[in-house]
C-alpha cells in the first residue's frame, strides 16, 4: 500500500514546473484551507450551544412546572381531605350534643321524681 501526502509544498509545485511565486502562493493557500477545514467554525459552535442551551432551560422549566402541578394537586387532596374530617367532627358534635340535652331532661326528670317538691 503507497502512502500519499496530499499537501503541496512549494518545493513540490517548483518541481511540477509551476512559477516559484505562484508556488508559494498555491502552497500557502492549501495550507490555509488544510487549517480553516481542521475544526468546526465559531458560529457552528455557537448555534449548538444556543440551541443546547435553550433545551436545557425548556426541559429544567418543564420539571419545576412538572412538580408545582404535583404539589398543587397533593395539596388540594390534603385538604379535601381536612374539609372531610371537619364535617365528620362536626356531624358527631351535633349528635353528641342532642344525646346531651336529652340527658340533662332525663336527669332533670329523675330528680324531680325522687327529691320531695320544692317549697
Amino acid at each position: 500500500m503507497v502512502t500519499m501526502d496530499t499537501h503541496a509544498t512549494a518545493q513540490d509545485l517548483e518541481a511540477a514546473g509551476a512559477d516559484p511565486k505562484l508556488a508559494a502562493a498555491i502552497a500557502a493557500g492549501i495550507a490555509r484551507a488544510a487549517l480553516r477545514r481542521g475544526g468546526p467554525s465559531a458560529m457552528g459552535i455557537l448555534a449548538t450551544a444556543t440551541v443546547l442551551g435553550f433545551t436545557l432551560v425548556t426541559v429544567v422549566f418543564g420539571w419545576f412546572m412538572f412538580e408545582a402541578s404535583q404539589q398543587r394537586s397533593d395539596l388540594r387532596a390534603a385538604i379535601e381531605a381536612n374539609r372531610d374530617r371537619i364535617d365528620a367532627v362536626e356531624t358527631r358534635l351535633a349528635g353528641d350534643i342532642a344525646n346531651l340535652s336529652e340527658r340533662m331532661t332525663r336527669i332533670e326528670t329523675l330528680l324531680e321524681e325522687r327529691l320531695p317538691p320544692r317549697r
